[in-house]
């Protein structure tokens, strides 16, 4: 798409790729679930080639026919090398596979730790904001109780496709035990992760969750907030949102809770 559209010849003043929706997939996700490999730096090194470089001499519409046909090559170039980096390292797939969780298919526990390492150190480095929800479904023990363990299961199956498809591709959604679901919200700071989590509030309220008897069931959650505040260790930011969920809980359910403190 870039290439196509810098080629019809018109300056054009596009966003950064870096600041794109590939771009925070990559700079927040995919470099932590390939972390180590060759090819993430080479990833980086030409998303800020593109970015810092080819793009912006493009876009000011300087220079003759030549330089901008030159301009247009070094571009394909670059593109075909990020196209093939990133092909590259989604053959590296097993290894995400082995790290999520069975029945929902989301990442598990095992990714926590170097993910929201990885966070903190980017927040620290550029000066961004992120967020953790902490998420717990109400009353779910009367579901495997009344219903059955395949009802629960069918729920949490559906819980995590809510989750999936109501945040960006470079957010993280883990499975975090039993019904306790864990969103890493990146570049998102408290008033946007609020947002996001009373969204998620009343989406899951509003879903009418379909077991194999053909039953519906009505349920909702309760969801604690932790913007990252600058602490360096992740388990402080976890206590955080773990502390502002206790208080959804017992303040009646079905309610989003602030960590205390934060802004």
């Amino acid at each position: 798409m870039l290439f196509a559209l810098h080629r019809g010849g018109a300056p054009l003043n596009l966003p950064r790729l870096g600041s794109s929706e590939f771009g925070l997939w990559f700079t927040h996700k995919g470099s932590n679930l390939f972390d180590g490999t060759p090819e993430v730096d080479l990833v980086h090194q030409t998303m800020e080639r593109l970015d810092d470089a080819l793009l912006p001499q493009l876009e000011s519409g300087h220079g003759d026919a030549q330089r901008r046909h030159a301009l247009l090559i070094e571009l394909q170039s670059a593109l075909d090398t990020l196209k093939y980096l990133v092909n590259t390292l989604f053959e590296r797939h097993v290894e995400l596979e082995s790290g999520r969780d069975t029945l929902t298919r989301l990442l598990n526990r095992r990714f926590l730790t170097p993910i929201l390492a990885r966070e903190i150190h980017l927040a620290q480095k550029r000066h961004t904001a992120f967020s953790v929800l902490l998420l717990d479904l109400d009353h779910f023990k009367h579901i495997n109780d009344v219903h059955g363990h395949d009802a629960g299961d069918s729920v949490l199956q559906q819980i995590a496709t809510i989750l999936l498809n109501s945040v960006r591709s470079s957010d993280f959604v883990f499975r975090y035990g039993g019904e306790e679901f864990l969103v890493l919200l990146v570049d998102a700071p408290s008033e946007q992760a609020q947002a996001q989590a009373e969204k998620l509030r009343q989406r899951i309220a509003a879903t009418p969750f379909a077991l194999v008897n053909g039953v519906h069931l009505s349920l909702t959650a309760s969801i604690g907030v932790a913007p990252y505040s600058g602490h360096p260790d992740y388990q402080y930011l976890i206590n955080q949102a773990d502390e502002a969920l206790y208080r959804a809980k017992h303040g009646g359910r079905n309610r989003v809770c602030l960590a205390t403190g934060a802004a």
